[in-house]
């Protein structure tokens, strides 16, 4: 398969990439595959080195695939060699790549506390553990048809976890959390575009879906250090996007100059070692572009993470690109009351000491003047609409459900507790509310439900109980779904 059909190819935009250490093009070649892998593999090569593509994901990094701390960037769990994964795909054992690809090594704290814990560090433990995790994989894969990302999201974060079991509320319910709010309030400015945006440091986020499905749909690059991340989202998320797996520390981003209409970058920033060079970056792959910067820690509150710099600091880091700041707080006001942020009064840094999380929205020029309309749709309805996964949900009998709102930890609560704000305490309502509000969204009640935030959009094979009720129930319990009543209706801006 030549370049040309490949930049074609709904599975990655080979025309944006290029060599991250030589800067080369990148020839893209077709690797046979074995039984058992699915999707798209090759070699991407230039003059310095083959980079393997692995399940339409290509690993543009010669070091190894691991499994990445989130909050640090070090190794959790180290994984295959590049070069042995690219060796593997070349001889068509692509879905074995794909299976140490995604496996990982679990931690051994639970072992630390059992007699000769140092055995339990030996590398022949080790490599146990790891087989066991991978013929998981391997049985995941085999029946990745009836699978959902929910069910990635606990393999990763569950029972015998690769990282923080507090993530796994956070990615269920991440749609709505406030800080995801805070960010589509910026989002949805960006125009449709005939280039891509950026999404660095993607993890499993739902911004790729959000801007590939709006109504105004603009394409997608995200980038992740975590294969499993940008694997995630290629296969269980945003289907549409072309995801890599790359360092945002490395010195060079590997993208081609001026390719971006926008870049976004969430949760990430403060790690980023070289922030002055990572800027630099953007200006190349995005010259005068709206740049988003979601979610930067201040270190003037706590908790201190990274490599924090106070308010005034990042606007001086800044500068060059004019850049306005907003406490993540302001940002959900705006979101909720549905106006632009770029046309409220500039923020002195100063007065942002005790706001933890920041935002910072460079070269906005063309997104100054945006209106958002009352009449728009939500960002948080486009997708497959399904109930919040933030409301618990209880079969009331003769067809009908109640549904209330509950925090799944006492830490989830104290980082979101002003979901209080906007979500719906309870409510009564018909079982097939979902099916209803697929068949018709336009419909008014239906359009309160969404504002209220009882029923949101998601990709579409994002939690289980989406494909649960997707399953038509007995003609005989079925009611009428716009009947509703019982609980507190109110919703507050």
């Amino acid at each position: 398969m030549g370049n040309d059909s490949l930049a074609s190819d709904a599975s990655f935009n080979l025309s944006v990439l290029s060599c991250p250490d030589c800067c080369e093009e990148l020839a893209y070649t077709a690797a046979p595959t074995t039984r058992g892998a699915v999707g798209q593999y090759g070699i991407l090569k230039c003059s310095c080195f083959r980079y393997p593509v692995v399940d339409g994901v290509p690993i543009l990094s010669k070091r190894h695939v691991g499994l990445h701390a989130f909050t640090s960037g070090e190794t959790g769990s180290q994984g295959p060699e590049v070069e042995e994964v690219s060796r593997l795909v070349a001889e068509g054992h692509g879905h074995e790549a794909l299976i140490r690809c995604l496996a990982f090594t679990p931690p051994f704290a639970f072992l630390d506390r059992l007699p000769m814990w140092r055995v339990w560090h030996s590398d022949a433990v080790r490599r146990l553990l790891r087989s066991r995790i991978e013929r998981r994989v391997r049985r995941m894969l085999n029946d990745r048809t009836r699978l959902c990302a929910e069910d990635w999201f606990e393999f990763y974060f569950g029972q015998v976890t690769a990282a923080d079991r507090s993530l796994l509320p956070y990615y269920r319910n991440r749609v709505v959390m406030p800080r995801t709010l805070a960010a589509l309030s910026l989002l949805q400015l960006l125009p449709s575009s005939d280039k891509p945006v950026l999404d660095l440091a993607c993890g499993f986020g739902p911004f790729a879906h959000y801007l590939m499905n709006r109504r105004n749909a603009t394409a997608v690059i995200g980038a992740d250090f975590n294969f499993y991340c940008a694997w995630g989202q290629k296969h269980w998320i945003a289907p549409k996007g072309t995801f890599v797996c790359a360092d945002a520390n490395h010195p060079r981003l590997p993208f081609k100059d001026d390719t971006f209409a926008s870049i976004f970058c969430s949760d990430a920033f403060i790690y980023v070692e070289d922030k002055p060079r990572l800027l630099a970056e953007f200006s190349r792959c995005a010259p005068a572009k709206p740049i988003v910067l979601a979610r930067v820690g201040n270190s003037t509150a706590s908790p201190h993470e990274g490599k924090q710099l106070d308010a005034k600091g990042y606007m001086q880091l800044l500068v060059s690109g004019s850049p306005k700041i907003f406490s993540e707080y302001a940002l959900l006001r705006h979101y909720l009351s549905r106006s632009n942020p770029l046309k409220s009064d500039p923020i002195d840094p100063g007065d942002l000491t005790w706001d933890k999380w920041l935002t910072f929205v460079l070269n906005t020029q063309q997104l100054d003047d945006v209106t958002v309309a009352q009449a728009d749709e939500w960002p948080h309805e486009v997708g497959e609409l399904a109930i919040n996964p933030m409301l618990k949900r209880r079969a009331l009998g003769n067809g009908r459900q109640r549904l209330w709102f509950e925090f799944p930890t006492i830490w989830f609560a104290y980082q979101n507790g002003e979901m209080y704000v906007y979500h719906q305490s309870s409510l009564e309502c018909a079982d097939d509310l979902v099916r209803h509000a697929q068949l018709d969204s336009a419909d008014a009640e239906i359009r309160n439900l969404i504002a209220r935030f009882v029923l949101i959009g998601l990709p579409t094979r994002y939690l289980k109980a989406q494909i649960a009720d997707a399953t038509p129930a007995p003609a005989s319990t079925q009611q009428p779904s716009s009947r509703l009543r019982g609980g507190d209706h109110s919703v507050s801006r």
